[in-house]
C-alpha cells in the first residue's frame, strides 16, 4: 500500500462573500405620478421621508442602499452611497406617495414641512412587523392614510384632504 504524504503548509481559510442583501426600491411611473417605496421584506427598516427645499423630497435609509425602477431618469439623485435619494418634484411630481413598510419592526419618519413640496396624496402602510411612524411636520395638498402599530405625531399635519390615522394590533 502506498501512504499518503502530509502536506504540511496546509493553511485553511474563509472566502468572505459578497452581501447579498436585497436593495431599497424606489419606483416612479410618469403617466400616474405614483412614486413607490416596498421596504425590503426580511429586514428591518429604517426611513427618514423629508422636504430639505421647496420641490424636493428626501429619501434616506439607514443600513441599506436605494435601487431605482420605473421612469427614474431626470429629477432623481442618488448620493451619499447610495443611502440617500433626492427627487426634484417640479420634475416628478408624486400625486401619489406610497409607503409600504413590509414585515419585521421597521421604523418610517416622514415629514414634508417646506412647500410646495410636490406630494399630493400619501398612504404609509405597516405590515405583518412592529411598525413605528413618526409623522413630523407634514404639509400635503390631498389625502393623507396611515396604518401601523405605533403612530407618533412630531409635529403640525395639514392635508387639504382626508387624514386617517389607524393603529394596527400586532
Amino acid at each position: 500500500l502506498r501512504q499518503r504524504r502530509k502536506r504540511k503548509n496546509y493553511k485553511p481559510f474563509f472566502e468572505q462573500f459578497e452581501d447579498r442583501r436585497m436593495m431599497a426600491i424606489v419606483n416612479y411611473t410618469a403617466a400616474s405620478d405614483l412614486l413607490s417605496f416596498p421596504a425590503d421584506a426580511g429586514e428591518a427598516n429604517n426611513v427618514t421621508v423629508t422636504s430639505p427645499a421647496a420641490n424636493t423630497v428626501r429619501i434616506v435609509v439607514v443600513g441599506d442602499t436605494i435601487s431605482l425602477t420605473g421612469d427614474t431618469g431626470a429629477g432623481f439623485t442618488l448620493s451619499s452611497g447610495g443611502t440617500q435619494l433626492d427627487i426634484n418634484t417640479s420634475t416628478a411630481p408624486a400625486a401619489n406617495f406610497n409607503v409600504n413598510l413590509g414585515d419585521l419592526g421597521d421604523t418610517l419618519t416622514f415629514g414634508l414641512a417646506n412647500t410646495p413640496n410636490g406630494v399630493t396624496n400619501v398612504n404609509l402602510q405597516g405590515d405583518a412587523g412592529t411598525e413605528i411612524v413618526t409623522l413630523n411636520a407634514l404639509t400635503i395638498t390631498g389625502n393623507l392614510i396611515v396604518a401601523s402599530e405605533t403612530i407618533t405625531l412630531g409635529g403640525i399635519v395639514t392635508a387639504s384632504g382626508n387624514v386617517t390615522l389607524t393603529a394596527l394590533n400586532s
